[in-house]
């Protein structure tokens, strides 16, 4: 189990790349963002030893409580899709639906959100000693059923790291990826997508991560190291 001291290091250096690039921190100053943020993480460690630690399990309603606490009291999320416009608050599934003649990396329909989730959610949680590469599946898994209007990423890097901590492997860290190298990110998930039976794919990708944190890896060298160009990435996203 995770004590308070643990889940708070691992969630402030997750959503340090957030903060650092000025999202969490709106119109404070240095001090006072600063200091908003310490307390955050507060916020945030207490809740998931409460709702995450203790339990031993990922359960839905502790992903869903968590997407709240990332947002200020009252607010609402508005997305605009085909000059629809869908408004909701955290916590609540998305719901503007799926459509396969716009470009996402998410394919399930807005009614099977929950049953989805569930279903990977919970093949998840059966297995005993957990991977790389079992907590990397679950991070595309999740972004694939894309089950908030927003803050998705930032809420299954949240869950991934929490799981990488537990069970003693680096670090997936992919906010931090997300703000130093987006297309990098893109890359991964075209790559997966592209070669999802191909095997050992997850390990693969695990290692293209990892050298990407200790090296700095550029999409550039990615594409040479395969000697393929990708042309666009933004089908998925």
């Amino acid at each position: 189990m995770l004590n308070k001291e643990t889940i708070k290091l691992t969630v402030t250096e997750t959503l340090a790349p957030k903060f650092e690039a000025g999202i969490l921190s709106g119109k404070l100053n240095l001090e006072q963002a600063k200091k908003s943020f310490e307390g955050h993480m507060k916020i945030l460690s207490d809740y998931i030893y409460e709702n995450y630690s203790k339990i031993g399990y990922l359960n839905i309603d502790f992903m869903k409580w968590l997407h709240r606490l990332l947002y200020p009291k009252d607010f609402k999320i508005i997305v605009q899709r085909e000059w629809i416009r869908y408004e909701n608050i955290p916590w609540e599934w998305r719901l503007h639906d799926y459509n396969p003649q716009i470009p996402t990396s998410y394919w399930s329909k807005q009614c099977d959100i929950e049953k989805d989730l569930y279903k990977f959610t919970n093949e998840y949680n059966l297995i005993q000693n957990k991977t790389i590469a079992n907590i990397l599946k679950y991070y595309f898994d999740f972004l694939r059923v894309h089950p908030f209007s927003d803050s998705n990423l930032t809420v299954v890097s949240i869950i991934c790291d929490l799981e990488c901590t537990k069970y003693w492997v680096l670090l997936l860290n992919m906010l931090d990826i997300r703000f130093k190298d987006s297309k990098f990110m893109y890359y991964i998930t075209t790559y997966y997508e592209e070669n999802i039976q191909k095997n050992n794919i997850l390990e693969e990708i695990a290692w293209f991560i990892s050298d990407f944190h200790n090296n700095n890896l550029s999409q550039k060298i990615i594409d040479m190291k395969n000697k393929q160009t990708i042309y666009s990435t933004s089908k998925l996203f």
